[in-house]
């Protein structure tokens, strides 16, 4: 039995339909509110519409990729908690991850029930820097 999470919101931003897709379903089956995003601009457009905890991302992308997408996260939205989910499973894009501010940094494919406890830890971050944003 998995545990159900309620109000915790994630936006999913992957230009791969298809993954997006069986992502969005898996995390909606373990409770989480999904919403399902084909490109980092679409969701930093959705950002100041919705109180969002986390945002997982995939790396390549059309136009913006998932780092920036981190870098422009940690700037403007310092609460929200970016998670990387990339093919690209390489020390370099790891650290590039990192250093843009990703709390986590997921080898494709993933474990769905890796994926959804990395996302918990998550939120559990994000409520820590809502209480204490110098964190």
């Amino acid at each position: 039995m998995f545990d159900t999470v309620t109000n915790e919101s994630i936006l999913l931003v992957d230009d791969d339909g298809d993954t997006g897709m069986l992502l969005g379903e898996g995390l909606r089956s373990r409770g989480f509110r999904v919403q399902l995003f084909d490109s980092a601009s679409a969701c930093l457009a959705s950002l100041d519409q919705a109180h969002v905890g986390v945002v997982v991302t995939d790396v390549q992308m059309p136009g913006m990729s998932g780092i920036e997408l981190c870098s422009i996260l940690r700037a403007r939205y310092p609460l929200v908690v970016p998670i990387v989910l990339s093919g690209l499973d390489t020390s370099k894009t790891s650290e590039a991850a990192a250093a843009s501010g990703a709390f986590a940094f997921l080898a494709k494919p993933t474990k769905l029930t890796r994926l959804a406890s990395v996302i918990r830890e998550a939120f559990e971050h994000a409520r820590q820097l809502a209480l204490d944003p110098t964190n």
